[in-house]
């Protein structure tokens, strides 16, 4: 996974310097996230719900070809889960790098890896608050989604976000109660995004 970061950002950089078509803006918007078990029994004691969240950055957009762009991404994103009346909020620095192909004028389809390096874990319950450290400091996986041009520098971008990655494995009845199930039980990172852009330049 190292290696293949380390080859996306190189890719980037050579790009960026190659070529003139270089576009910066800036993006916000929501999360609407969840977690996606692998093998959890259907009658786990543990069961998760989507929680909303935001998040917000800095693209770049890197014009390849007259339909193809690289659009390098840095931003701060929440994540997390709802479990009963706990919230989990999962804060990252993620580095999503979409190849946009345009279909028309208007509209784009974006695909590409993301990775994110969580900075803080925190849950949230009865008005207290406390930090969790079960959970993988890095993050990745798959986005995929839309681009549609409202004008020239405005856009608005639906995209889901899939982890490859495990955020957090649950093994037998360790951490919350699985009723002494055995087994290892991954869950994986998926959120849905809805955000704003505005290209400055």
């Amino acid at each position: 996974m190292i290696r293949l970061i380390t080859l996306v950002l190189v890719s980037i950089f050579i790009t960026n310097v190659s070529l003139a078509q270089f576009h910066l803006g800036i993006k916000a918007g929501v999360n609407v996230n969840s977690l996606s078990w692998n093998g959890q029994p259907a009658d786990s004691g543990f069961q998760t719900k989507s929680s909303i969240a935001f998040h917000i950055g800095l693209f770049s957009k890197i014009q390849a070809t007259e339909k193809l762009s690289v659009i390098p991404e840095l931003q701060y994103s929440v994540k997390g889960f709802k479990s009963g009346d706990a919230r989990t909020d999962l804060s990252y620095i993620d580095l999503p790098v979409m190849m946009s192909y345009s279909l028309v004028k208007a509209l784009s389809i974006d695909l590409g890896p993301e990775v994110g390096y969580l900075l803080l874990a925190r849950q949230h319950f009865n008005g207290h608050s406390v930090d969790r450290d079960v959970f993988k400091k890095v993050d990745f996986g798959i986005a995929a989604g839309l681009r549609v041009n409202i004008t020239e520098k405005i856009s608005i971008i639906p995209r889901y976000y899939y982890g490859i990655t495990p955020v957090i494995e649950i093994t037998d009845a360790t951490g919350p109660s699985v009723n002494n199930i055995a087994g290892t039980f991954p869950a994986h990172n998926q959120t849905i995004q809805f955000s704003v852009a505005y290209q400055l330049r």
